[in-house]
This record gives C-alpha cells, structure tokens and sequence, in this order.
C-alpha cells in the first residue's frame, strides 16, 4: 500500500539512492555524474538545487556530511553518506516505488518489459 509518509522530494529521493549505491559517501559533484549518466541531462539538477537537497537531507538527519582536505590542489570536498534514518527512507522510498511500478506495469502491460523488480 502507498503512504503519504515518505515527507522528501521525489529528487531528495534520488540522491538518497545515489548515495545508498556508492558503497560510502559520495561528493555533490559525484552524485551529479552519476545521476547525468543513469538518467540523463534532464534530472540533473543546477548546482544551488543541488546543495539545497543535501542541505535538506542534513536537517532531516537522512545523511551526515564529511569534509576531507584534497591534498594535491589544497581544496576540501565535502562528502555524504547515508545515516540509519537515511537508509531505512531508501528502504521506504523503494518499497512504495515498487507499488507504483506494479501498478503501472498491469495498466500498461503494453509499454512495459517485465522485469524481476516490479512484475
């Protein structure tokens, strides 16, 4: 059953997943290239969007942030990773697009390939 619980963006939830597939944390700049290779220019989000999502992740405890001092050209990059609350919204966030997605696949089985995820 779909809820109305899930309180973050469907973007917020994007990044959340990026983040979850990095094995450890992940920069913006990283979270970008990942989403412009998987989807596309289309949902890649402008740079102050961008630190206005994570900003929103932080305050809603769903990720924690690291700085590390890059060593050959002085700068720091700030990283991200997910918190348990973090993971355990990725957890939710997939559970009810999996709803949608069976949903959708039995309303337009003719558009839809089955997969092992949805169908």
């Amino acid at each position: 059953m779909i809820t109305q619980s899930t309180d973050i963006t469907p973007l917020q939830s994007l990044f959340l997943m990026v983040i979850k597939s990095s094995d450890g944390s992940v920069s913006g700049a990283e979270i970008v290239r990942t989403i412009r290779s998987q989807l596309g220019n289309q949902w890649v989000p402008t740079p102050g969007a961008r630190y206005k999502v994570l900003k929103n992740l932080l305050e809603k405890g769903l990720i924690e942030e690291t700085t590390q001092k890059e060593e050959r050209d002085d700068q720091r990059v700030r990283t991200y990773s997910l918190t348990d609350a973090g993971l355990q919204k990725v957890k939710e966030v997939m559970e009810q697009a999996t709803h949608v997605f069976k949903f959708m696949s039995s309303c337009c089985s003719e558009y839809c390939e089955p997969c092992t995820y949805c169908c």
